[in-house]
Formats: C-alpha cells, sequence, structure tokens
C-alpha cells in the first residue's frame, strides 16, 4: 500500500518552546568583575499521536492483456492488467511538543583579568542560557587569547525553580609573544643533540614541547620509538644569531638513533589551547618540523 500525504484533517495542538535569554559584555579594563542574571525555562520533549487523512494507494486486478508474436507458428500469451485505485485513509503521526519542568534563574559572575594595565578595544564576552545550561562565548579584539581559568556550576532545586549559580574567570593573555614564540625555521641533529630553531622571543611558561622519534622500515609499519611531552627539566634554549634555539638530548631521553633511518619531529604548542574561548580568531597555535635522519 502506498500513500500521499494530502491533510486533510489535523487535531489542535501546540508546542512550548523552552525560553533562552543571553546578555552580551564588553570588556576594555575598566572593570573586572560582572554579575549577570538570566532566567529561562527547562523543558522535556514529549509525544502524542494523532490520525491524519491522507490519499493512499493501490494496484487492483483490470483484466487481461494478449500479446501475440509474430512468426510462425504464431503464439499468443495473455497478462493481467493492473491499474492504481486511490482511497481515502487514516495514518497515526507521532507530535512532539514541549513540557516545561522548571523556571531557571541563573545567576552568573564572570572575572576577567590580565597582566598588562594597558587599556583593550574591545573583548566581547556572550552569556547564554538555555535550560539549566549556561554558555560561555567570546570574541576578542585579537591583541589577546582569551583563556579559561575557572569554569564552576552549581544548581540548586526549590520546588518548581532551579537556581544556577555559575562563575567563569578569564585571562587575557597577550597574544603577540605567543605567535612570536611559535616559529620554526630549521631542524637538525649533532652528536645526540637534536636542535631546533625557533623566533627570536620565548615564552618559556606559555610553550609547550613534544617529541616524536620513529624507525623507518623499508617494508612494514614503522615502530614509534618515543612520542610524548617533554618536562621542563628535558629542555635547554641556548641563543643564536638572536634567535632562540631549543635543544634536546636525544639519548638521554632513553632513544636509540644507531643503526637506522629515522623520523624525527619536534612539535610546539600553547599550553591553554584547549582552554582558549576565541580559538577561531587565530590560525593553531602550534608548529612543527620533521628530520629524517640516517645513521648506518
Amino acid at each position: 500500500m502506498k500513500f500521499v500525504f494530502a491533510v486533510l484533517f489535523l487535531s489542535v495542538s501546540f508546542c512550548l518552546t523552552a525560553a533562552s535569554e543571553s546578555r552580551s559584555i564588553v570588556y576594555n579594563g575598566s572593570q573586572d568583575s560582572f554579575d549577570v542574571l538570566l532566567r529561562g525555562e527547562e523543558t522535556h520533549t514529549e509525544y502524542r499521536v494523532e490520525q491524519r487523512r491522507a490519499t493512499c494507494s493501490r494496484s487492483v486486478y483490470a483484466g487481461t492483456r494478449t500479446v501475440c508474436s509474430g512468426g510462425r507458428p504464431r503464439s499468443c500469451r495473455s497478462y493481467p492488467v493492473y491499474r492504481t485505485q486511490y482511497y481515502t485513509c487514516w495514518q497515526s503521526v507521532r507530535i512532539p511538543y514541549e513540557v516545561k519542568d522548571f523556571d531557571v534563574n541563573a545567576n552568573i559572575k564572570l572575572l576577567v583579568s590580565k597582566k598588562d594595565l594597558a587599556q583593550t578595544r574591545g573583548e566581547t564576552f556572550k552569556l547564554s542560557l538555555k535550560g539549566d545550561n549556561v554558555h560561555l562565548e567570546a570574541v576578542g579584539s585579537r591583541k589577546y587569547l582569551l583563556v579559561l581559568r575557572k569554569n564552576q556550576n552549581r544548581v540548586e532545586v526549590r520546588g518548581s525553580f532551579k537556581f544556577v549559580s555559575h562563575l567563569y574567570a578569564v585571562e587575557l593573555v597577550e597574544a603577540a609573544p605567543i605567535v612570536n614564540s611559535l616559529q620554526m625555521s630549521n631542524i637538525s641533529i649533532e652528536n645526540n643533540v637534536l636542535s631546533t630553531v625557533m623566533g627570536s622571543q620565548m615564552e618559556h611558561n606559555q610553550i609547550a614541547f613534544s617529541l616524536k622519534v620513529s624507525q623507518i622500515h623499508t617494508f612494514g609499519s614503522d615502530p614509534v620509538l618515543f612520542d610524548r611531552e617533554l618536562t621542563s627539566d628535558e629542555l635547554s634554549f641556548r641563543t643564536l644569531a638572536q634567535m632562540v634555539v631549543l635543544d634536546l638530548q636525544v639519548d638521554r631521553l632513553a632513544i636509540n638513533l644507531n643503526n637506522g633511518k629515522f623520523a624525527l619531529t619536534t612539535s610546539a604548542f600553547f599550553k591553554d589551547n584547549k582552554r582558549l574561548l576565541n580559538a577561531s580568531q587565530f590560525n593553531p597555535l602550534e608548529v612543527s618540523r620533521k628530520l629524517i635522519y640516517t645513521n648506518r
């Protein structure tokens, strides 16, 4: 049975939409603490079944058709013929609708800090409430990286009300020194020291490093000998022609580079990449260089 939806009747229905609210805050350095009250509703979806009138179709027998061949001896065959019959039918349809569970009041505190005293052109924060979930979005001036340091939430239920207390703490980190630190121009190895030439500036407290070493085989897979983030005591920096050079003592990392062909990849990245609120405003805050090294 086929049907064509031609709705002729629909029972009276309504759908409640969960109320939500949002507010934008522009931070320019003159105020470091903001208190925001947002109101909304928490709902859940239920379904009801309604009968809808539709036009359905079916094939019915309408006789036979005879087909004869033109050859000799002549032969004929009869085939059944069907026609499409339309008729009125009813279809059961599940209709979603929202049911309110709670009225929601959200008290949100936003703390913003930065180390320098210069005023910013304006960092925009958008706080929104949907159900009992609070969300924070940010669009910066591109002068700062907006790093989420705290994200704390507490919910209390009193009758048909939910009271949400939420704390956000955001730090503004000057972007230029971080971007300038994430540069790599050359990578080389000598006497078991893997050296990577960085930029002219290095924010040691904000940049993390990792190393991956694989042995290259002519056939089959390449086993990974080392792959992890490096600790601060495994890093050594020096200055060469006004450029910062990262030196890694490979043998101290228990990596054996004897008798084989190896791929060594040094990576540097901003430590708080996963906490960035405005990551989309910057190119990826990470950089890497790969060296193919043969030692026979």
